[in-house]
């Protein structure tokens, strides 16, 4: 009786596995439509997944430093710099509207004439204009223009704590994630120091089959985790590199490339390819 409980459990567990089987292939297919059709490739190439190089943060890097890094390269925070740096030109340009001037040319001119008769001529100008009245033209163009950089200086103070909270919601995540994928990989270890010991026990008659297929069944559940928790890790450093605007090459982030490192530049259409 007992070998025939094991005989038809194990059936049912190969059907069971089937229908994964078939349904991860799925998946995968679904998966690979949907990355062609962000890559905008048609029609589709052949693709290769390959693992991405090792995620290596060094010890000495510090939130505060990709703070700084964010606010020298994000584009978000380059734009509005600009912005303030024509703001206030315009609103000196408002200033000086109006004002006195004076202006000083001078010019020579040169024509066919005799030895007694010479025509070059050598002239001189002065201009000053001072005008006294412009209908308070001045004074509103003074204002809108100081109003304009006022604005765009409380969005700057906006944007600057919308940036730093991005990065370091982004830091304590993938700091996070590499503790969850540790905590993966140990249980995974231990997973598979259990169900050799119970296939130890069930040799020698000490367990039962069900205790056997609970421990591949929880081992399979512990690599899958570590899977999820590696995919995890991956995505919160990408949203990590985003946040503070650097370009990390070869997903290797020292302190150096923080704080002299360049800013994420967006590739032309069709100027990279996927393996």
């Amino acid at each position: 009786m007992k070998a025939r409980y094991d005989v038809l459990q194990a059936e049912l567990e190969v059907f069971q596995a089937v229908e994964q089987l078939q349904r991860a292939r799925s998946d995968v297919e679904t998966s690979t439509a949907t990355f062609y059709t962000t890559l905008n490739y048609d029609p589709r190439p052949p693709l290769e997944l390959i693992p991405p190089p090792k995620i290596l943060v060094a010890a000495d890097v510090r939130l505060a430093d990709l703070e700084d890094a964010a606010l020298r390269h994000r584009p978000e925070i380059v734009q509005i710099t600009r912005s303030l740096q024509a703001s206030r030109l315009l609103v000196k340009s408002a200033e000086s509207q109006s004002a006195p001037s004076l202006t000083l040319g001078m010019g020579y001119n040169t024509a066919t004439g005799s030895l007694f008769a010479v025509t070059d001529q050598v002239s001189i100008t002065v201009n000053f204009a001072w005008p006294i009245l412009d209908g308070g033209l001045r004074k509103a163009k003074v204002m809108e223009a100081k109003s304009q950089l006022a604005q765009l200086e409380d969005q700057r103070i906006d944007l600057v704590q919308q940036v730093r909270l991005q990065v370091e919601q982004a830091w304590v995540a993938f700091k996070l994630s590499e503790f969850t994928l540790a905590t993966a990989l140990k249980r995974a270890e231990t997973a598979s120091e259990f169900l050799d010991m119970t296939r130890a026990r069930y040799i020698n008659g000490l367990a039962t089959s069900l205790e056997v297929q609970q421990s591949i069944q929880q081992l399979n559940e512990a690599r899958q985790d570590v899977v999820v928790a590696d995919a995890n890790r991956n995505e919160t450093f990408a949203d990590l590199e985003r946040a503070s605007g650097l370009e990390i090459p070869d997903r290797q982030l020292t302190l150096e490339h923080v704080k002299y490192g360049g800013a994420v530049t967006v590739p032309a259409p069709g100027a990279q390819d996927a393996k």
